[in-house]
């Protein structure tokens, strides 16, 4: 990447790399010099190691009046490989950061609510349907804080491993608990579907599986299959929600309006991770909104 001031001032610019699951990243800033600067960053490193303490990978650039710099990255990663490059004026990154903070602080605050709602609703009636979907709201918004970098910068800036690992563990929970909740919900019992109810049992068994062994197998071996198992969970929901609808479940109708929402964004952000759509803030955030 070349970067040049064409400006008449000293700039002091960022290099956002905006995908912060990468595992690592060798940045090198004019390398022909001999005072040349060198840099690693990455997933793989502590969280506190970085130049700018930002869920993302944010490299600061001191440009000289008229100076063009060269910048060389190299990547290595078990993840999708995605590097969006955003050069930035610092003062510029840092009020844009505020929307982005703004936007994460409003999501996980209703996510949050509705969390205690849900709990407080299943202590008052004791409907377990309604502690499976607390299950399910908290293992999502830990799934997605993880793949934004948001968990890694507040919640375990020291545990690389457990970085790579949550990811697995956070989405095989939220198709297991998702799975468990729709059984429930919306009757998919065996006296009414014995097919879809032994399918669905054995998804959630396997999820349950894939977020097991996630302590004890490397990432890069279990994120296909995963990513497979998720894929094959929201369709199975989708078809328990359809199916119900048609049987006349009330509670069917709400929940497959309110599926189809989630299924889009899932699929959309699967679809961008396989690189077959844009990285773009809606495809990133397509999830939390459905």
């Amino acid at each position: 990447v070349a970067v040049k001031n064409a400006t008449g001032s000293e700039a002091n610019t960022f290099l956002e790399i905006g995908y912060p699951v990468l595992d690592r990243i060798e940045v090198y800033i004019n390398p022909e010099e001999q005072d040349a600067e060198s840099l690693t960053l990455g997933d793989k490193q502590p969280f506190y190691d970085r130049p700018v303490l930002h869920r993302n990978f944010v490299v600061p650039i001191t440009l000289a009046p008229g100076q063009r710099t060269t910048v060389y990255l190299r990547v290595v990663t078990t993840s999708s490989m995605q590097v969006p490059l955003t050069p930035w004026n610092q003062d510029a990154f840092y009020s844009v950061e505020q929307s982005r903070s703004m936007f994460e602080g409003l999501y996980y605050g209703i996510v949050l609510v509705m969390i205690l709602y849900n709990l407080f609703v299943f202590m008052a009636v004791g409907e377990r349907s309604f502690l499976h979907y607390v299950g399910f709201l908290t293992a999502m918004p830990l799934f997605l804080a993880c793949l934004h970098g948001m968990a890694f910068q507040y919640f375990w800036p020291e545990a690389t491993w457990w970085n790579d690992q949550s990811i697995i563990v956070f989405l095989n929970l939220a198709i297991l608990f998702g799975g468990t909740f729709s059984i429930r919900f919306i009757n998919v019992s065996r006296a009414n579907h014995p097919y879809l109810n032994r399918w669905t049992i054995a998804l959630v068994m396997v999820a349950g599986l894939l977020a097991g062994s996630a302590l004890f197998v490397p990432y890069r071996d279990l994120i296909l299959p995963t990513i497979l198992v998720a894929a094959v969970g929201c369709s199975t929901m989708l078809v328990l929600s359809v199916v119900r609808w048609l049987r006349k479940d009330p509670a069917a109708r709400y929940y497959t309006m309110a599926w189809v929402f989630m299924l889009f964004g899932g699929i959309v952000l699967a679809l961008s991770k396989f690189t077959v759509l844009p990285r773009n803030m809606f495809t990133e955030n397509a999830t939390q909104v459905g």
